[in-house]
């Protein structure tokens, strides 16, 4: 999973996936908020074991996402 992102906040971590910098930019998409450590480290190894039975190479995890569908990402990491 090359994407995964997460913000501090005092409730705990916002944890996001997808986004993408250069030449076309795509903001991330929020998958989880409040997050404590454990639960950020289950949830960024459920989104590579995703990735990696999904992708099809080279795409970068948002557009495997956005091939999958979003609400089948959210099933599988949840």
């Amino acid at each position: 999973m090359e994407e995964p992102g997460f913000f501090g906040t005092k409730q705990g971590s916002i944890a996001v996936a997808g986004d993408k910098g250069g030449g076309i930019a795509e903001v991330g998409r929020v998958i989880a908020s409040c997050l404590k450590e454990a639960h950020a480290i289950d949830l960024t190894k459920k989104g590579i074991v995703f990735y990696r039975a999904n992708n099809k190479a080279p795409e970068r995890l948002g557009e495997t996402i956005d091939r999958v569908g979003s609400d089948t990402f959210m099933k599988a990491v949840k």
